[in-house]
C-alpha cells in the first residue's frame, strides 16, 4: 500500500495478460517504500537485487550489475548505481517487457504492443543527449540513456530517474510531435540529477535550469533558434494560467519559498519553478550575452556535479564567475606580452578589438550589480522582466486565428473565413496549433460575454470540420480543443472528454479537464460521476488531486450560494434598518417581556466580513512558490502537479476570545455605543443579523453563531467550533480579540438558554485561504489487487550513506 508504488492488473495494461509494477517517489514517496533519509539534499549510491516471475522483466533506475540468475521459477536481478543519487530518483518497474536499442548508450522498453510505436517515437534520443553534452560542456555522466514506456495510468510526462527514464504513453503521438518531452527528461540528467536542489524549496533549481536547456537542446536538433522562444511563448500561456489559478500575491507563485515544517512539496506543485524559472535564466542571459551564459553554464555544471545547490549559492557562483572572469580578461590585457604588443599596435585605432571581451565580461559585471535578487528570487505573481518571444512561427498561428474570431461576430454561414481551409495547417508543428487553439482560448477569456456566446457550439462544429480537431490523437492538441470547446459549453463535447480523461491518468491533461467539466453547466454532474466510477484507475497522487479539485469546487460552490444568501440578507436589513434620525423615531420601544427591543441599527457599520487575506506570511514563510497548483507530484513541466494548489497555511494559533457582549435593556434612545456586557447565567451569541428563532442551523451574514458552552466563545467576526477546546476555522488564523467592545444587533428575539441555537455552517474557505491537506509521512492508498498465484517480488537496497538496508516483500494470494 505504499504511495510511491501502483500495482495494475492485467485489464490496465496493453497486452491484457500480466500485471505489472511501477514505482514513483518524487517529492517525498522513497520514504513509504523503504527506510531512507528522504530528502534531495541526501546522496548516496545504492546495489538492489529482485526477485521476479520468469515471464517479468524488471527495471531499476541503476546499471545491471549482473544479467539475470533463474533461481527455479524465478528470475533474479541485480542492479548497482556508482553515482551518489538522491532517495526520490530511486525507481522500479516490473512487467511483460521488450526492447529496442536506439543507439550504443540508449534503448527503449516497453509492452510488446507498443514497444514498435515507441522506437519511433523516440528515436531522436541519442541527438538529444549529444546535443546536451555540447550544450552544458559535460559528457553524459549515468552510462545508459534507457526510456520505459509506462501504462496509461502514468500521471506524469516523463520522470528523470538515472538510467531509466519513465514516459507516459500519450507521448505517442505518431509523428513525434511530442518527443521534446524526452529532451526534457535528458535536460535532467544534467540540472536536477547531476546538480540537484538542496531542498524542494529551490525546485525551480531543477525544473527552470531544466526548461532552459530543453529548448537549447529542441532548438540545436530543429536547426532553427525559433523552436526555443516558440517553446517559451506556449510555456507564458502556462504561467499566466497558474499565476491566475493560485492567484498574484500567493507565496508558491513565487521563485523561491520555503515549506512548512511537515507540508508535503507536491502541495505547492504548479508551473511556476518550470516556466518563472526558465525566465529568469533567459533574463540572466539577455543581462549578460550568450557567449558568456554559455561560459557559466559550463562552470555551473562543472562546479556542483554530484552536489546539490541552493539560491543563495547560484547567486552567489554567478556573481563571482563574472567578477573572476572580468578580472582575469582585464589581466589579459594588461599583461605586457609580444602578443599584446602587436595587438595594441595593430588596433590602436580600434578600442573594440582591443579590449572586446575585456569589456564584455566588465559590462557584465556592472549589469548584476544592478540586479535586484530579492525581487527575482521572492516577489510573487508574472515575472517583470521578460525576454522576447516574438516569431514568425507563432505569427502564422495568431494571424489564422484572428480570421475566425472575426467570422465569429457575424457568423451565419456554414463556410469558413475568406482563404481558410484545411490546408491551413499543414507542416504546422504541434506548438504552432497550440498557439492557435489558445489565441483563441484568450479571446473568450476576455470578451465581457459568456464564452458561449462569443464561439457558439455551431461555430466550433465548423472549425472541428474544417482542421478535424476533434479526431486528432494529439494528446496536446485535445486538450486544447476539449478545452475551448467546454469554456463556450458546446454540448456535445462532453463524452470525447469524458473518454480521453478515462484513457490516461495524465494529471496535465485529468485535471483541468475535470475542472472544466464540473464548472460548465453541461457536465457538472458527470465529471461528479465519472470520477467516483473510474477513479481506480488513477495513480494514488493524481487520485488524490483530482478529488481536491473536485472538493475544492464543491466548497467554493457552497460559498458563494452562502454569501449570496448573506449579501441579500444584509440588503434587507440594510433597507429595513434605514430609520429617521429624529428623536421621535429614534425612541425605544419595548412591548412585553418575551418581545425583543427594536433598535434601529446601521446595517453598513454592523456588517462585519471575514478577511479573505491569505494565512500565510511572507515566501520565506511558506513552502515552494509552487502552490498550488502544483504539483506533484513532480518530474516533466505538466506535473503541474498541483498536489494540493491551494495556499498553504501556517498552523493557527488559537486565542480564547472574549465573550460576547450579552444583551441589555436600553434606557435611552438608540443607537448607542455597545453596552457593557450584563452577566446571565448562559451566555448566548448575538447574532450580527436579526434571524427568526428556530432550532436548525441559521446562516449569518459576517458571523459565525457559537454554541453556548462553558469554553470560551469566539467573537462575532470569526467562528468558534463547538468543541471543548476553541478552534480554528480552517480559513484563516483565529485574530486576536479587539479590545474594545464589539457592536451588536438587538435581536428581534432571543431563544431560551434551554435550547441553544445551533452554530451555524462554517462558510467554505475560498482556495486560497484553505490551508492544505496534510498527508502523514506514509499514506495508505487504495490499490488495486491481483493475482499472482503466490509469487512474490523482493527487492533489497543498500546504501552507503542514506538508504541503510531494507527488504520489501509483497506477495499475491487467489
Amino acid at each position: 500500500d505504499a504511495s510511491a508504488m501502483q500495482w495494475l492488473p492485467a485489464s490496465a495494461t496493453k497486452g491484457l495478460k500480466y500485471p505489472y509494477l511501477f514505482t514513483q517517489s518524487q517529492a517525498i514517496h522513497a520514504r513509504s517504500l523503504m527506510p531512507c533519509q528522504d530528502s534531495p539534499g541526501i546522496k548516496t549510491e545504492y546495489t538492489a537485487r529482485v526477485t521476479a516471475p520468469k515471464w517479468c522483466t524488471v527495471l531499476m533506475s541503476a546499471l545491471a550489475d549482473t544479467d539475470k540468475v533463474t533461481e527455479g521459477e524465478k528470475n533474479v536481478f541485480v542492479w548497482k548505481q556508482p553515482n551518489p543519487t538522491p532517495a526520490y530518483l530511486v525507481a522500479l518497474a516490473a512487467g511483460n517487457l521488450e526492447s529496442r536499442e536506439i543507439s550504443h548508450r540508449v534503448r527503449v522498453w516497453a509492452e510488446p504492443e507498443v514497444v514498435e510505436s515507441a522506437l519511433f517515437e523516440f528515436s531522436e534520443t541519442e541527438d538529444f543527449v549529444q546535443a546536451a553534452e555540447e550544450l552544458t560542456g559535460c559528457p553524459y555522466q549515468w552510462q545508459r540513456y534507457d526510456i520505459l514506456c509506462l501504462p496509461p495510468s502514468f500521471p506524469y510526462g516523463g520522470m528523470e530517474n538515472p538510467c531509466l527514464t519513465f514516459a507516459t504513453p500519450t507521448l505517442l503521438a505518431g509523428d513525434k510531435s511530442l518527443a521534446d518531452v524526452i529532451a526534457h527528461e535528458i535536460a535532467h540528467s544534467w540540472t536536477g540529477n547531476l546538480v540537484t536542489n538542496h531542498t524542494w524549496d529551490h525546485f525551480w533549481l531543477n525544473e527552470g535550469w531544466t526548461v532552459w536547456l530543453e529548448r537549447k537542446i529542441t532548438a540545436k536538433v530543429r536547426k532553427n533558434e525559433e523552436f526555443g522562444r516558440l517553446s517559451s511563448q506556449v510555456g507564458w500561456k502556462h504561467l499566466q494560467d497558474d499565476v491566475k489559478l493560485l492567484g498574484e500575491t500567493n507565496p508558491f507563485t513565487a521563485l523561491t519559498w520555503k515549506l512548512a515544517f511537515g507540508e508535503d512539496p507536491d502541495n505547492a506543485y504548479s508551473g511556476v519553478p518550470y516556466e518563472k524559472g526558465a525566465n529568469l535564466l533567459m533574463y540572466l542571459e539577455e543581462v549578460v550575452g550568450t557567449e558568456l551564459f554559455s561560459q557559466f553554464v559550463f562552470s555551473y555544471i562543472d562546479t556542483f556535479k554530484f552536489n546539490t545547490v541552493t539560491t543563495g549559492a547560484f547567486r552567489d557562483h554567478f556573481v563571482s564567475f563574472f567578477d573572476k572572469l572580468a578580472a582575469a580578461e582585464a589581466e589579459t590585457n594588461t599583461t605586457p606580452t609580444k602578443s599584446n604588443k602587436k595587438k595594441k599596435n595593430k588596433n590602436k585605432n580600434n578600442k573594440d578589438k582591443e579590449d572586446g571581451p575585456s569589456a564584455a565580461a566588465a559590462n557584465a559585471v556592472q549589469a548584476i550589480k544592478g540586479l535586484d535578487w530579492n525581487s527575482l528570487f521572492y516577489s510573487t505573481g508574472l515575472p517583470t522582466d521578460v525576454t522576447s518571444f516574438s516569431n514568425s512561427l507563432s505569427k502564422a498561428a495568431e494571424d489564422l486565428a484572428r480570421k475566425w474570431i472575426a467570422l465569429s461576430a457575424t457568423y451565419k454561414t456554414d463556410a469558413p473565413p475568406a482563404g481558410c481551409s484545411a490546408t491551413d495547417l499543414e507542416g504546422w508543428s504541434t506548438m504552432q496549433k497550440n498557439v492557435f487553439l489558445e489565441t483563441l482560448q484568450n479571446y473568450t477569456k476576455k470578451s465581457l460575454s459568456h464564452p458561449s456566446d462569443v464561439f457558439t457550439a455551431a461555430f466550433l462544429e465548423l472549425m472541428d470540420r474544417t482542421y478535424s480537431f476533434g479526431a486528432s490523437k494529439n494528446a496536446e492538441i485535445m486538450l486544447r480543443w476539449q478545452t475551448l470547446c467546454l469554456e463556450s459549453e458546446a454540448e456535445w463535447i462532453v463524452d470525447p472528454v469524458v473518454d480521453f480523461i478515462t484513457s490516461q491518468g495524465r494529471m496535465k491533461f485529468a485535471r483541468p479537464l475535470y475542472r472544466l467539466l464540473r464548472a460548465s453547466t453541461i457536465g457538472k454532474q458527470i465529471a461528479i460521476d465519472t470520477f467516483e466510477a473510474k477513479k481506480d484507475i488513477y495513480h494514488p497522487i493524481a487520485r488524490k488531486m483530482i478529488a481536491a479539485d473536485l472538493r475544492r469546487a464543491a466548497e467554493a460552490e457552497e460559498k458563494e450560494a452562502i454569501e449570496s444568501q448573506l449579501e441579500a440578507e444584509a440588503e434587507l436589513s440594510s433597507s429595513a434598518a434605514k430609520v429617521d434620525t429624529t428623536p421621535v423615531v429614534t425612541t425605544v420601544e419595548t412591548e412585553s417581556d418575551d418581545e425583543a427591543e427594536v433598535v434601529p441599527q446601521k446595517a453598513p457599520e454592523e456588517v462585519v466580513t471575514a478577511p479573505t487575506a491569505f494565512a500565510v506570511g511572507t515566501p520565506e514563510a511558506t513552502s515552494k512558490g509552487l502552490s498550488d497548483q502544483t504539483p506533484a507530484p513532480m518530474g516533466s513541466p505538466d506535473r503541474s502537479i498541483t498536489p494540493d494548489f491551494s495556499t498553504p497555511a501556517a498552523t493557527p494559533t488559537v486565542t480564547p476570545a472574549a465573550t460576547p457582549a450579552k444583551i441589555a435593556t436600553p434606557v435611552a434612545p438608540a443607537p448607542t455605543p455597545a453596552k457593557e456586557p450584563t452577566p446571565a447565567p448562559t451566555p448566548v451569541a448575538t447574532p450580527a443579523k436579526e434571524p427568526t428563532p428556530q432550532a436548525t442551523p441559521v446562516a449569518t451574514p459576517a458571523a459565525k453563531e457559537a454554541t453556548p458552552a462553558p469554553t470560551p466563545v469566539a467573537t462575532p467576526a470569526k467562528a468558534a467550533t463547538p468543541a471543548p477546546t476553541p478552534a480554528a476555522t480552517p480559513a484563516a488564523k483565529e485574530p486576536t480579540p479587539a479590545p474594545t467592545p464589539v457592536k451588536e444587533a438587538t435581536p428581534a428575539k432571543v431563544a431560551p438558554a434551554a435550547a441553544p441555537v445551533a452554530a451555524a455552517p462554517a462558510p467554505v474557505a475560498k482556495k486560497e485561504d484553505a490551508a492544505p491537506q496534510r498527508r502523514p509521512v506514509a499514506t495508505s492508498h487504495e490499490v488495486s489487487t491481483f493475482s499472482w498465484s503466490g509469487v512474490s517480488i523482493f527487492v533489497a537496497l543498500a546504501g552507503a550513506v542514506g538508504f541503510g538496508a531494507f527488504f520489501f516483500t509483497r506477495r499475491f494470494r487467489r
